[in-house]
C-alpha cells in the first residue's frame, strides 16, 4: 500500500523522519468501545510457539506476525501489513489479556511528519 504523505519544504519533496499508526475500534470488542484509538508500532513484531510431540521427539515451533512496516520515501509511505490472519495483537481494554483483533472491527491511520 502506498499513501502519498504530501510533505514539502521550501518547494522540495521531504522524507518522514517521524511516522505513527493509529488503530480506531468501529466495532466494539476487547473491552474497547467505537471511537477508541490506540498507538500501533510501525515494525513488525514476531512470535513464536512451541509444542513438542513425545512420540516421534519432534519439537515444532510456529511463528506468527503481527503489525506493519513503514518504508517512507519522497513521496509516499510504503505500508506492508503482517502475514497473520490478524494484523494487530493488542491488550484487552480491561483484563490486559492479549488480543488478536478482528480487522474489520478497527480503521488504521498514519501521520508522518518531517
Amino acid at each position: 500500500l502506498s499513501l502519498p504523505h504530501g510533505l514539502v519544504r521550501a518547494n522540495a519533496n521531504v522524507t518522514p523522519k517521524i511516522i505513527q499508526a493509529y488503530i480506531q475500534n468501529v466495532t466494539p470488542e476487547a473491552n474497547y468501545s467505537a471511537n477508541d484509538l490506540l498507538q500501533v508500532p510501525t515494525v513488525p513484531e514476531y512470535r513464536y510457539t512451541s509444542s513438542f510431540n513425545a512420540g516421534n521427539l519432534a519439537l515444532t515451533f510456529t511463528e506468527f506476525q503481527y503489525g506493519c512496516s513503514v518504508v517512507p520515501d519522497t513521496a509516499n509511505l510504503n505500508i506492508s501489513f503482517a502475514t497473520n490472519a490478524n494484523t494487530f495483537n493488542i491488550m484487552d481494554k480491561t483484563s490486559r489479556a492479549n488480543f488478536d483483533i478482528t480487522n474489520n472491527n478497527w480503521q488504521i491511520y498514519f501521520t508522518a511528519l518531517g
